[in-house]
């Protein structure tokens, strides 16, 4: 085989091995999600919807969270739908980024997430499943706001 013909194709394997990696690469970001590294963490509070005031999380509760949040499983990117959060752990990034988790509770989406860079614009909005994280969440209401 001519040396310039395996030049060639040696350089259309590439490009093709470069495009099937960029879409693998696509595929994977679009069905996961960032997940919370402590170290960049400077406080996770937890709102309620009702007369329950904001708590801020002790280390040990931080931790849980962090734990379960980044054990959950990926349930697809944001559509609208859905009502309004009764709860909800807004974690408070030492970039200035702030990633809120809500309660959600549709059959297949127990929590929406969206996360906003430090000047407030959505950057990521998705659902993740994981019943522990929702239990732990609604946890925090008072008895009397169920």
């Amino acid at each position: 085989m001519p040396k310039k013909k395996i030049i060639v194709l040696s350089i259309f394997a590439a490009v093709i091995l470069c495009v099937a990696t960029l879409c693998v690469s696509v595929l994977i970001y679009k069905n996961s999600f960032p997940k919370i590294s402590p170290d960049k963490v400077e406080k996770v509070v937890i709102w309620v919807d009702g007369p329950t005031k904001d708590k801020e999380l002790n280390p040990q509760e931080t931790e849980a969270l962090i734990k379960m949040y980044n054990d959950s499983k990926y349930a697809g990117n944001g559509r609208g739908d859905g009502g309004t959060p009764q709860v909800q752990a807004i974690v408070y990034f030492t970039d200035g980024s702030v990633l809120r988790i809500s309660e959600f509770r549709l059959i297949d989406r127990d929590i929406e997430v969206s996360l906003s860079n430090k000047n407030g614009i959505k950057k990521r909005w998705f659902y993740i499943n994981n019943r522990e994280l929702l239990d732990y969440l609604t946890s925090f209401r008072a008895p009397n706001e169920e």
